[in-house]
């Protein structure tokens, strides 16, 4: 089918406009450029050449390289395609597509079954929710709620994760649309996003936060939209909460143990699970459990009965999917195994049978113990309510889907199914307005071309949930199997939805070049005179401008400068080259307020930084290390559902200490602390955030090492990783 991206290309003090035309975007086929102004064309064809370094080359491959031309500063690009009704692949100008010219649901939804089948491992269970507004919905599921149950349908349970933001600012915006108060104030007044969270909390629940000039300048809207200059780790999930009110989880908390990374005003987003204290702020200024707040002013007027805090207790539920049983009884089980086919091997031929005998019941056994495993987990702490910890279902998707697609195509109001108005159309637009100036992201609502929406994740589960905000189109997802089959194609099926849904959507490009081994010198954090925190550890950066190289937790990445942009507060912009799995993200430093703010960018996902004082580390040699840690390297494994992929350890004289994900490079870790049992790192791996310090711990009777994985800022045990 042919394919018209429509591409605009920004240089220095020029802007060139064009359809690149192609077979499937695959410009090895051929192509054709038609300019919006004909004498443009030389100079479009130039840059293009400039990015076109193979013969075989993807529309995609190709705006990626663009972006990171010197002569160029910016890249937008969107594709437009249908078919005709005859089925004849036509190419679409700037005119609007008509209704009646896009695909029905049901033809959508058969587009997207293959891609759920083919990506679901065996056990697991997933499923997708289409809606337009005025078409209502479809699902699509492939697998089962659990190893051995039933497949899922629309009431079909599971948790949201992170989706619970959504609903956290949802819920926050009708009840400003009411006019609720604030009755922690004499008289009481309006709540706004500009009410402070000292004019609701005690004087002893500020005493939480470790500067007090910082927390007295937090405001509502700053938590909602992760401007707050707060840390990533809550102190929460603490199952001996249960049943705790947020008011007294708050009077319970240490003083100093909520800290700032950054500073509330300077508009930097970080992303924050804290936004579970503006769930707080709302109980307690309206004097009633959070619960029942979002049950009574958003959950109840727009339908949704399957949405709640509880898990359902019928069965149709989604349980927590985990690929096999202990790795440890498999590895004994196939280690016994072959020590039976060695003997059988020298065995006389009267006792041969026996041993096959004993083989094959063990072999029996391996199966059922490679057999993947299905577990119910809940989340206790209700000061998780506000980011995470909600069940729900894609029947309630789909009532959530239409009616917010609906008011966000048309810029009216939400309306409940009473008719009456749940969030009025000016706190909607509110929602979907850029709060900071280094992402765009809304009220707890990222913002990606036309798109905005959520996703979340937890003990596995994975949620998506998009509306495309000029046709209202949504579409919404969950599964049970997180990093799980091919996890990633699962994942491009909620843009592969939206595309189907309206072929003109404008969405960003996030594909990028593959990565290209770079040797770089060695930057330890020792040379360098600038240290930031953020909740993805350490950034350190030496003295020298242009930066050259970069330090983070430990391992040293190259950079190269980018072309400056004229964005608010945008000091310098730097690429992430060689063949991390941080290669191709953005370095941006911005400086608001005397304060300094890297951030490492790539799409929707922003680490920001802030700048502390220089912190001593221990410093040892790889050598030393080597010996410290002999019989550490090795796969350590966590077997809890949904938990990470396998850890690599590696430990040599020349690297010392490196920890990664199998099939990526390793990556040098920064050691925190030292002692002749105890070694306490952070790690630069994954490419994702990585909200966790880690720590090897000697068994001093068994002669070999654990590795444990800790919360980044309370350094509280999450999980006990197993060696495999």
């Amino acid at each position: 089918m042919d394919i018209n991206h429509h591409i605009k290309i920004f240089t220095e003090g020029k802007s060139y406009e064009f359809d690149l035309v192609s077979k499937g975007g695959n410009l090895s086929s051929g192509y054709k450029i038609i300019p919006s102004k004909e004498g443009d064309l030389p100079a479009i064809r130039k840059i293009l050449s400039s990015a076109m370094a193979e013969s075989t080359i993807t529309v995609d491959v190709l705006i990626n390289r663009l972006k990171h031309l010197p002569m160029v500063s910016h890249v937008k690009a969107s594709f437009i395609t249908k078919t005709h009704a005859l089925g004849i692949p036509i190419i679409l100008g700037k005119k609007t597509t008509p209704a009646s010219q896009t695909k029905s649901l049901d033809k959508v939804a058969k587009t997207l079954e293959k891609p759920l089948q083919t990506t679901c491992p065996q056990g697991a269970g997933s499923i997708v929710m289409i809606s337009r507004p005025k078409e209502g919905a479809q699902c699509v599921s492939t697998g089962r709620r659990s190893v051995k149950g039933k497949e899922l349908n629309g009431q079909t349970a599971a948790l949201i994760g992170s989706g619970a933001k959504m609903f956290t600012s949802l819920c926050s915006m009708a009840l400003i649309s009411k006019g609720a108060v604030n009755e922690k104030t004499h008289p009481p007044q309006p709540l706004t996003l500009d009410t402070k969270i000292s004019d609701i909390l005690s004087p002893k629940q500020m005493l939480i936060f470790d500067d007090q000039a910082k927390a007295r300048e937090l405001t509502f809207g700053m938590l909602l939209s992760h401007t707050s200059g707060l840390v990533y780790f809550a102190d929460d999930n603490r199952d001996e909460r249960e049943g705790m009110s947020l008011s007294a989880i708050l009077d319970n908390l240490k003083p100093g143990s909520v800290k700032f990374y950054g500073t509330p005003g300077d508009q930097i987003y970080s992303y924050s699970n804290h936004i579970g204290l503006a769930a707080a702020m709302l109980e307690i200024a309206c004097e009633k459990p959070y619960a029942e707040i979002l049950q009574d002013e958003l959950l109840t007027p727009l339908g949704m009965d399957r949405t709640s805090y509880t898990c359902p207790s019928d069965d149709n539920v989604l349980l927590a999917y985990r690929p096999s049983s202990s790795l440890e009884k498999i590895a004994r089980t196939e280690k016994h195994i072959a020590r039976l086919k060695k003997q059988k091997a020298s065995a006389k031929r009267r006792n041969k049978a026996g041993f096959a005998s004993q083989i094959y019941a063990h072999e029996k056994r391996l199966e059922k113990l490679k057999e993947p495993v299905s577990v119910k987990m809940v989340v206790k702490d209700p000061m998780m309510q506000g980011a995470g910890g909600l069940w729900s279902c894609m029947d309630d998707m789909a009532k959530l889907g239409t009616r917010l697609g609906s008011a966000l195509s048309k810029k009216g109001n939400l309306i409940g199914t009473n008719g009456q108005t749940v969030i009025s159309k000016e706190n909607l637009q509110s929602m979907i307005r850029p709060q900071a100036i280094n992402a765009t992201c809304g009220l707890a609502f990222d913002i990606e071309g036309d798109v905005v929406g959520k996703g979340g994740g937890i003990h596995g589960y994975d949620f998506q949930f998009k509306i495309d905000a000029k046709s209202g189109s949504c579409v919404s997802m969950m599964c049970n199997h997180a990093g799980q089959g091919d996890f990633g194609r699962y994942l491009q099926t909620t843009e592969t939805a939206l595309h189907e849904l309206n072929p003109k959507i404008s969405l960003p490009k996030t594909e990028k070049a593959p990565p290209t081994p770079k040797k770089v010198e060695e930057l330890p954090i020792e040379e360098c005179s600038q240290q930031f925190k953020g909740f993805s550890g350490i950034l350190a950066l030496p003295a020298g401008r242009p930066l050259s190289r970069i330090n983070f937790n430990g391992t040293t990445l190259p950079v190269r400068k980018l072309p400056d942009k004229e964005i608010e507060g945008l000091t310098e912009r730097y690429l992430i080259e060689g063949d991390s799995p941080f290669q191709g993200k953005e370095l941006q430093i911005y400086q608001r307020n005397h304060h300094l703010y890297p951030c490492l960018s790539e799409g929707m996902e922003v680490w920001s930084f802030g700048e502390i004082g220089g912190t001593e580390f221990p410093v040892i040699s790889p050598g030393d290390l080597s010996k410290q840690l002999k019989g550490a390297a090795g796969d350590y494994i966590d077997t809890t559902p949904g938990g990470p992929p396998p850890h690599q350890i590696r430990v040599d004289s020349e690297r010392g200490l490196t920890l990664g994900f199998p099939g990526q490079p390793p990556s040098k870790c920064l050691i925190t602390a030292r002692s002749d049992n105890e070694v306490s790192f952070t790690a630069c791996i994954g490419g994702g955030p990585q909200c966790y310090s880690y720590k090897l711990i000697k068994d001093e009777k068994a002669k070999s090492w654990n590795l444990v994985m800790l919360n980044a800022e309370t350094e509280s045990v999450i999980t006990q990783l197993s060696r495999k």
